[in-house]
């Protein structure tokens, strides 16, 4: 657990606000924990008033986010099964935007009309929830865990793409 969950007190450095811890809990929940943000898993943020539980593939590293491309391209069903998956569209809707390449390098960019997802620098969905009663509520262990199996699809996808 002690690898999972993230330091309550922030990165002051270049912050205009020096209030020295987080209000929040958060975690990164998945083999490799909060050490490895690339690996799919499960990641909760808990607030008095807000929380928010989302998974993927969030930074992967520049020979894994290749593999990812070369998944998509290859496999586009497969992926695209995991991105239509009633569960995950359900609970998440779709992929974040998140960061984007305007330039794929030249071993994809033959690909990128017929593969959008290609600039993606992040594959990831996020799950957001206002209002103290999101907190509050009596089954937010069983909540979280149905945002853990609606990511299944997608987490799968991405694991087997980074072993591609």
């Amino acid at each position: 657990m002690k690898n999972a969950v993230f330091r309550i007190n922030r990165d002051i450095r270049f912050s205009k606000d020096k209030t020295p811890y987080n209000l929040h809990v958060s975690a990164a929940i998945s083999p490799t924990g909060r050490k490895d943000m690339e690996y799919p898993g499960l990641y909760v943020h808990l607030n008095i008033d807000k929380c928010q539980f989302g998974g993927g593939c969030y930074m992967p590293s520049k020979e894994n986010l290749s593999r990812i491309r070369q998944y998509i391209i290859d496999q586009p069903e497969k992926f695209e099964k995991a991105l239509k998956d009633k569960s995950f569209t359900s609970v998440y809707g779709e992929l974040e935007p998140g960061e984007k390449n305007k330039i794929l390098p030249k071993e994809f960019k033959i690909y990128g009309d017929q593969h959008p997802l290609l600039f993606n620098k992040q594959f990831y969905a996020m799950a957001n929830y206002e209002g103290e009663s999101s907190i509050l509520r009596e089954d937010l262990l069983d909540f979280a865990e149905s945002h853990y199996l609606a990511l299944q699809p997608i987490n799968a996808a991405l694991k087997e793409a980074m072993k591609y």
